[in-house]
């Protein structure tokens, strides 16, 4: 059985999350539920829970306060937010996990699965890197870290070659030739990654524009990577495709 803890300002908050919890995570028990940050931080340090589940507004300590004075503790932090865009970007670039208010039993589903999947030795480094994006409002991340079996890799966008999907899985193919297996599907990566010069160029692979070496002509066609690994356009991404590698 899983520990958890539920840190949140508001009653309201801290009951819907608590009752989700009690309905479709029968693997997770709630040791305590704190109504501000300096109980949270006392709770997490009694209970060393697994999950914690955070909110980021609350009077005398936020949520990135708390997490500041636990991150070099084991934890799974799951912010509960109604935080703004650019916040929630730096999450999924920093692979830390939040669930939008008002929260529904299939993101809590969702946050749980993915908080078991990865082992995290501590939330340091990506506390680190969270901070790091929220400072940086205008610049689009030029790292992000990726959560894998054993804890997590933090990579330069730049050295990324490709991402290739395998069912909810994606794998991450880096200029070095390594290939990084991660537990998220590649719509997540299209989202992040769009605007630095990625392009999904078939359902079933994401690439990055600057790695291609050859477009070779045909009813989609298909493109030859830096590594020389032959991916195929689809039909219907084929035009937007050559509009774009007609710009660089």
């Amino acid at each position: 059985m899983l520990k958890c803890v539920i840190i949140d300002d508001e009653q309201d908050g801290r009951d819907v999350v608590s009752m989700l919890i009690a309905d479709y995570c029968n693997d997770l028990t709630i040791v305590e539920t704190c109504a501000n940050g300096k109980d949270g931080v006392k709770a997490i340090l009694k209970h060393q829970p697994d999950i914690v589940f955070l909110d980021i507004y609350m009077p005398s300590m936020s949520g990135f306060e708390v997490l500041d004075c636990v991150k070099n503790l084991r934890l799974k932090i799951i912010f509960v937010t109604a935080h703004n865009q650019h916040a929630i970007r730096a999450f999924k670039y920093s692979a830390i996990d939040y669930i939008l208010k008002p929260p529904s039993p299939q993101a809590i589903i969702e946050a749980v699965e993915k908080a078991k999947l990865v082992e995290f030795k501590g939330v340091a480094s990506q506390y680190e890197l969270l901070m790091s994006q929220l400072k940086n409002e205008d610049q689009l991340p030029g790292v992000i870290a990726l959560p894998m079996a054993d804890g997590l890799q933090v990579v330069k966008v730049q050295d990324i070659m490709y991402c290739k999907a395998d069912r909810n899985y994606t794998h991450i193919h880096l200029v070095d030739k390594r290939n990084i297996l991660v537990s998220k599907q590649l719509k997540e990566f299209e989202s992040l990654l769009s605007q630095q010069g990625f392009f999904r160029i078939h359902h079933s692979a994401l690439i990055n524009l600057m790695y291609i070496t050859k477009y070779v002509r045909g009813e989609g066609g298909h493109v030859i990577m830096k590594d020389n690994c032959t991916i195929e356009v689809s039909r219907q991404k084929k035009e937007e495709f050559l509009k774009l590698i007609r710009k660089i």
